[in-house]
């Protein structure tokens, strides 16, 4: 088990989170670990930064991503990473060991802490582990010839800071087969394509603080169109399938939590109750009372069903007309929905009673 041993206050789990589902991987992680192990909450989106509850851990930095947020002045990334590796060093404190915990392990926004903190903690070693990113976490995600090419470039810049060594990676993005990643938590009941001896198993499933009624859904939005997946006429077709199947299974209170990258808000209809994007779906599925969850091919889906279980319907809408997929990642997502229980629609339904995906 991760943090095993040592000297009491030896150990520090540090999570790097961009979202309200890493957050909730990162607390499920904590309770695994031992008791006297400190925890640092990195967040890297501001997105999630509503959702945190300080107190749950012993130190939070609220990482700026140096591509979007750069330093004033000459290489303002360059020297935003350097920052931002040593402000988390500084809220490690001393350790004999780091627990790193990410959802990816490619971006160098992240990468450089693998081989950076040894540097800036005097006698710690780092042992890395993946958290789930949801959907992600379905299929291999083979790094491209380019992608390969910018990893190795972003080793030169140990030439200016030594700090900043890329951690090489394997062929998979997320590091998953990378030698630096020890461990990889798995969500309980999916399929993962990772060696099984690597896996840690984790579950979202929790007690929630409403309960569910099936005259209450939560519609969950996604741009399906504006990504490519779908031209605009599947796309209406969906939206009117989903409106259509809401009144014929009796539910009577819907509610739409638009995706926080879709300003149009395209699965939404005048007569539902819009949410504020940014509030996280693990606090709407606690007080919500939804009996219904329904959407199109999102992992917020997956979430849903993860953490309610047989307390709510979760419905997935038109699946097999996101054409615009890529192949491995829409066979991924269908065989989890088939594996969870997720229910499935077809837009052009001789009736609108749902069935259980092939």
């Amino acid at each position: 088990m991760p943090g095993d041993g040592g000297t009491q206050g030896a150990s520090v789990a540090v999570f790097f989170v961009a979202s309200p589902f890493h957050l909730l991987c990162a607390l499920q992680v904590c309770t695994k670990l031992p008791a006297d192990c400190r925890k640092v909450l990195v967040t890297y989106k501001r997105s999630v930064e509503a959702a945190v509850r300080p107190e749950q851990f012993d130190a939070w930095v609220r990482m700026p991503w140096p591509r979007f947020e750069p330093l004033p002045g000459p290489l303002g990334g360059h020297r935003r990473l350097v920052a931002n590796l040593h402000e988390v060093a500084e809220a490690i404190g001393p350790a004999r060991e780091v627990l790193l915990h990410s959802p990816v392990y490619d971006t160098e926004a992240i990468n450089y802490f693998v081989n950076g903190l040894p540097r800036l903690i005097p006698g710690v070693s780092v042992r890395a582990f993946l958290i789930p990113d949801g959907a992600l976490n379905l299929s291999f995600h083979r790094m491209s010839p380019s992608k390969r090419m910018w990893a190795r470039l972003r080793s030169l810049r140990a030439i200016l800071s030594p700090v900043l060594r890329y951690a090489a990676l394997g062929q998979d993005r997320t590091g998953s087969d990378a030698n630096f990643v020890e461990g990889i938590y798995v969500i309980e009941g999916l399929d993962h394509p990772y060696p099984v001896s690597r896996t840690i198993p984790l579950s979202l499933q929790r007690p929630i603080g409403a309960t569910p009624l099936p005259s209450r859904a939560l519609i969950v939005g996604q741009h399906i169109h504006r990504v490519g997946w779908i031209d605009i006429q599947g796309r209406d077709a969906i939206t009117a399938t989903i409106r259509q199947w809401l009144e014929a299974n009796g539910v009577t209170h819907m509610d739409y939590k638009a995706h926080p990258d879709d300003p149009f808000s395209e699965l939404c209809t005048p007569d539902y109750n819009r949410l504020e994007p940014a509030t996280p779906l693990e606090e709407l599925l606690d007080r919500g009372q939804y009996g219904v969850i329904i959407g199109v091919a999102s992992s917020a889906q997956v979430t849903a069903k993860l953490i309610l279980g047989d307390q709510a319907r979760v419905v997935t809408v038109g699946y097999d007309l996101l054409t615009g997929m890529k192949k491995h990642e829409f066979a991924a997502l269908k065989r989890a929905f088939a594996q969870l229980g997720v229910e499935s629609v077809p837009v052009h339904p001789a009736s609108l009673a749902s069935e259980g995906i092939d």
